[in-house]
């Protein structure tokens, strides 16, 4: 029977994250796919850091929110409070949409159309298995409160 005190997600999205990469990587090895032949050197780099950057900069940003506001970013445990303040203001994923940009930084830095494709992959993977679950969890848990936060307040960007 389902626990109603947690969101039934399809796995945490580090192992999701963990397992495109993985594939992509194995997939590369196998067939490498370059995704662009020039060498943009100093415009690739720069990208690549900007997106790493925004994993880092989304992930710590979030996790310090939820923590600040009484709840925790493990999905297995019970959402105790809404939080919407710090970068929940702009974004209900930032932690999801840093996950998709270092695998797209990966795509970038080793200019692979296979991270391209796993960066693809993942984001269905994280809007079918985790986002759209945990918002069906958080309504019901929150009521009009969340309601009145998703009308508010964009999923992605």
């Amino acid at each position: 029977m389902p626990d109603p005190d947690h969101a039934e997600i399809l796995a945490p999205a580090p192992v999701l994250t963990a397992v495109c990469v993985v594939g992509a990587w194995i997939a590369q090895k196998a067939m490498p796919l370059e995704l662009l032949r020039m060498d943009l050197g100093v415009l690739r780099v720069t990208l690549a850091v900007l997106l790493f950057g925004a994993f880092v900069g989304l992930g710590v940003a979030a996790v310090r929110e939820l923590v600040r506001g009484g709840s925790s970013p493990n999905p297995y445990s019970p959402s105790r409070a809404l939080v919407t303040s710090g970068i929940y203001r702009w974004m209900r994923n930032p932690i999801y949409l840093g996950d998709l940009a270092f695998v797209a930084g990966l795509a970038v830095a080793l200019s692979s159309v296979w991270y391209v494709l796993a960066t693809t992959l993942l984001f269905f993977l994280l809007h079918f298995g985790v986002v759209r679950r945990e918002e069906r969890y958080l309504a019901q848990r929150f009521g009009s409160a969340y309601d009145d936060y998703r009308r508010q307040v964009r999923r992605w960007l």
